[in-house]
């Protein structure tokens, strides 16, 4: 599974260091993405992958979401400026 896995965890993360869009997001804004439905798409990937891995990258999105929270409550604690 995870050689299979590999090059698309290789793709995303060079897509989010050095992303190259014909149409970026900062034009269009992110209203285009909120309404799609990712019920569907997420149930069948949960099932491809099982739930042991599953349950695996639930965590460490999470802890990554936490992570990336922390830093930025750090950064604007640095930032701001006591009134």
């Amino acid at each position: 599974m995870a050689r299979a896995a590999s090059p698309l965890l290789d793709h995303a993360e060079n897509y989010y260091l050095q992303p190259m869009d014909l149409l970026p997001e900062m034009t269009l804004g992110l209203a285009v993405f909120l309404d799609w439905d990712l019920d569907y798409p997420a149930r069948f990937l949960r099932r491809l992958i099982g739930p042991g891995v599953a349950q695996k990258l639930d965590a460490i999105a999470i802890q990554a979401m936490q992570d990336v929270a922390a830093r930025l409550g750090e950064m604007w604690s640095q930032l701001s400026h006591p009134a």
